[in-house]
């Protein structure tokens, strides 16, 4: 099953659970705590779910995922709290069916590699290659183990064996494989502290690869 069938999965769940609750004449209210308690699951799971597709930025659907029931108030107003919700699952369902949320996905996860590299390419500025070498690292093991979910490339601890089976694969070409099998090896000696194995232009050479040729993938 590939990241994006689950995705879909987890949201048909969720949608089934709020139709559940919006179909009952039952009140959702404190006083009702079993169907009280199984309203704020839906909140906290579908929150939990938002945060791993956005990478915890802001996105069109946040006002949606940041509400919460009333304890005080009517079981009306908590129907429509649930209804907004579902609202925009069904808008992240739809998106997913049509491929556009991978766009959005990577829009936000490219975000994040950008704020984390800005740092390796301040540190490269200051000429600390070493601490630009471990965010460099950390980042190639961490697109590699992406890529490999994505392309439901099968799960392997040691990243060198999902850079072989993203070439099998062919997400990743003869020529990026056997660039990104530097960057690991970079990582590697990061990882264990080994500075004086690589130089400065390692980390840099590395960094333009990453960003100009790897990354984009998770996007593609």
């Amino acid at each position: 099953m590939t990241t994006n069938e689950k995705l879909l999965q987890r949201l048909d769940n969720l949608l089934s659970r709020i139709d559940t609750l919006l179909e009952s004449p039952l009140s959702i209210l404190p006083s009702n705590p079993e169907r009280f308690a199984e309203a704020e699951g839906i909140l906290l799971a579908a929150g939990s779910l938002a945060k791993k597709i956005f990478s915890g930025k802001q996105n069109d659907y946040s006002g949606a995922f940041a509400s919460s029931l009333y304890e005080s108030s009517s079981t009306t107003e908590n129907k429509r709290t649930l209804l907004k919700l579902r609202n925009a699952l069904v808008d992240i369902k739809t998106e997913a069916d049509m491929g556009i949320l991978s766009s959005i996905v990577f829009q936000a996860q490219a975000i994040v590699f950008d704020d984390f590299l800005n740092h390796a390419k301040a540190y490269l500025r200051d000429g600390r290659k070493n601490e630009a070498g471990v965010i460099v690292g950390v980042t190639t093991e961490d697109v590699i183990r992406r890529l490999a979910k994505k392309h439901a490339v099968a799960e392997s601890r040691a990243i060198e064996q999902l850079v072989i089976g993203l070439k099998k694969s062919e997400v990743i070409s003869e020529i990026e494989e056997s660039r990104l099998r530097v960057c690991v090896r970079l990582r590697n000696k990061a990882a264990h502290c080994n500075w004086d194995e690589f130089t400065e232009d390692d980390v840099r050479v590395a960094l333009e690869f990453l960003i100009g040729n790897v990354i984009p993938k998770l996007g593609a």
